[in-house]
């Protein structure tokens, strides 16, 4: 077929037939693909935007696709972007760390930066594109043997990024010509908006590093914040029970029963870390043993040998220091229940 030539009715239908009988797979890889991309995100402790969001091509847009540019293919898994999972984060640095990951656990067909082939006649931001599939020695697992062939794009931006990306989808303002010349001014001073809050997040992040370097955390009367806290935690207790920590509520702990200083923290810490580590220990073991018996495989934690995170261990430190804490905690939780 010549590249000119547009596709036939009887084309479209063969290739609707091929869509159909691959939807399903195409639905399992993507959706395997995202709870490793989700996995090695939690092991690296990157914090995503939104969840992680996943889609397998509609029929209707593959087929305006194919009549539309009507270039050679042989498949409908020709497409590289037939599976797609859009990844958004927080913050530019963590961009990089993830196209790292990326590139470091999938193979990669190929990968481009968006704003490398933008014209000065468009608005906007840059989005990172991948074009994965499965490792070799991913295909051996018995899970992912069927998978192999199977490619997804994976695009790359931040929160920033995205609130453009989806504005000007939704605004149809993607070129200058498509915007009347009224509020082209307008538009313009959105876009240096949005870049302006990816660079202040960086200088943010960067105050907030210099910041953890210099403070003490030795024994001091200064008062708690969320960054002495997780330093002084991660001084003080081991890092394999390290997880998805929630500093700001664990304050508002320490703060109800009067530790509001870094010397008071550790202090309560070292009273009763011996207890607390052992508390733990035996609540992994626990758990591991009810994984075996019912067949059920270990979660990350337990596959360490253990189960509280930071923040769980400190408030089992503050349950032996303060006999009303237990009382407080379920306050707590029926309020949230009361809110939710």
């Amino acid at each position: 077929m010549d590249k000119t030539t547009a596709y036939s009715e009887v084309d479209l239908q063969a290739f609707e037939l091929e869509y159909k009988s691959v939807l399903s797979s195409a639905e399992r890889f993507g959706e395997e693909l995202l709870h490793q991309i989700e996995r090695l995100l939690e092991e690296q402790g990157i914090a995503l935007g939104f969840p992680i969001q996943r889609r397998v091509k509609a029929w209707s847009s593959l087929s305006e696709k194919l009549e539309r540019i009507g270039f050679q293919v042989t498949s409908v898994t020709d497409f590289q972007d037939l599976i797609g999972l859009r990844l958004i984060f927080l913050f530019k640095r963590d961009i990089a760390r993830v196209c790292d990951l990326i590139s470091q656990n999938f193979n990669v067909i190929k990968q481009y930066d968006t704003q490398e082939r933008m014209k000065d006649d468009r608005f906007g931001y840059s989005s990172v594109h991948f074009v994965v599939e499965l490792r070799h020695d991913w295909l051996a697992i018995p899970t992912f043997s069927k998978m192999a062939g199977s490619k997804a794009e994976i695009q790359i931006r931040t929160l920033a990024q995205h609130t453009w990306a989806e504005a000007s989808h939704n605004l149809q303002y993607k070129r200058k010509e498509s915007v009347p010349v009224e509020i082209s001014r307008a538009i313009n001073r959105v876009s240096a908006l949005l870049e302006t809050v990816d660079l202040e997040f960086e200088r943010v992040l960067d105050q907030r590093d210099a910041y953890r370097e210099e403070v003490d955390i030795s024994g001091t009367t200064d008062l708690l914040n969320v960054d002495i806290i997780e330093k002084t935690l991660d001084d003080l207790l081991p890092a394999a029970n390290k997880g998805d920590e929630e500093y700001a509520n664990l304050l508002d702990d320490l703060v109800e029963v009067g530790i509001n200083t870094q010397q008071q923290l550790r202090d309560i810490i070292e009273k009763h870390l011996a207890q607390v580590l052992e508390f733990d220990q035996g609540a992994a073991w626990s758990y591991q043993k009810h994984h075996r018996i019912n067949k059920v495989p270990f979660n990350e934690r337990l596959e360490r040998g253990v189960f509280f995170n930071h923040a769980g261990l400190v408030r089992f430190a503050l349950r032996k220091e303060f006999p009303a804490f237990d009382d407080y905690l379920k306050q707590k939780v029926k309020r949230r229940e009361l809110l939710s």
